[in-house]
């Protein structure tokens, strides 16, 4: 069983009152524990916040770099127990992957982070934790194009199962999703008429569409998936709900 977890953070940041970091990260910490996935992939995190869920999560390795110093990054976590790391890298999603770059009309320089990894007897598989732009539809879609054809070649190369999963900003029907559908990758969300909502600005929003997603392709077998909502302790976590697969792989 594989049991990954994609969950937009939310940055650390003052303007949050009394939903900023320093308020949530024992809970959210308290809350990763028990959820003890297998893979974890965050966005909107920073380098202090990834040193403390580091320190507080002792039984997981990270990879992943970030956009600037002490800009957001894509990290994955994984359980140093149960996996080796055959291979990772953090791209750009931009004309020039391999280094620091932005694609015209993006709000933010976007990047992806994918690892490598294998149980023992098992075959090995590709996760990769992305964080799309909102500046528009057609945007997020370009990165999403860089994205998939790098780390399609990747996992070709390691004979490796591929998921994809992060916050991609938009929702079912957008140029964006129909791409990576095209591409031959399954939404976690195709057995579900009305998953609910991802994004719900620390309660403020009760309804709509998810923006985050996982997708795999069809050699994995999905189990469960879920999107974690309400609060954990009396708080909200983040302005994202965690989502959750499952997959016998």
């Amino acid at each position: 069983m594989l049991k990954i977890m994609s969950f937009n953070l939310r940055v650390d940041t003052p303007v949050d009152g009394i939903h900023s970091w320093e308020h949530r990260k024992a809970s959210v910490t308290d809350f990763l524990s028990t959820e003890a996935a297998d893979v974890f992939g965050f966005q909107e995190i920073l380098p202090p916040m990834l040193a403390h869920l580091e320190g507080e999560l002792p039984g997981y390795a990270s990879v992943g770099d970030f956009r600037s110093p002490a800009g957001e990054g894509c990290p994955i976590l994984y359980r140093r127990d149960k996996y080796a790391l055959l291979g990772s890298e953090t791209i750009w999603l931009s004309e020039t992957p391999a280094t620091m770059s932005t694609i015209a009309g993006s709000h933010f320089p976007r990047i992806a982070t994918y690892a490598v990894l294998q149980a023992a007897s098992s075959l090995p598989f590709l996760y990769c934790n992305t964080h799309l732009d909102y500046a528009s539809d057609a945007i997020s879609r370009r990165q999403l194009e860089v994205l998939l054809a790098y780390v399609t070649s990747i996992a070709r190369q390691y004979g490796a199962a591929m998921i994809v999963g992060g916050d991609f900003n938009q929702t079912a029907g957008s140029q964006t999703l129909q791409l990576i559908e095209n591409a031959g990758l399954i939404s976690v969300f195709s057995h579900l008429d009305n998953p609910g909502c991802t994004f719900h600005d620390f309660g403020k929003v009760s309804f709509g569409l998810p923006i985050d997603h996982i997708y795999y392709d069809p050699s994995c077998r999905l189990m469960d998936a879920h999107i974690l909502g309400g609060l954990h302790q009396g708080v909200w976590l983040s302005d994202h709900f965690p989502l959750v697969a499952i997959f016998r792989h």
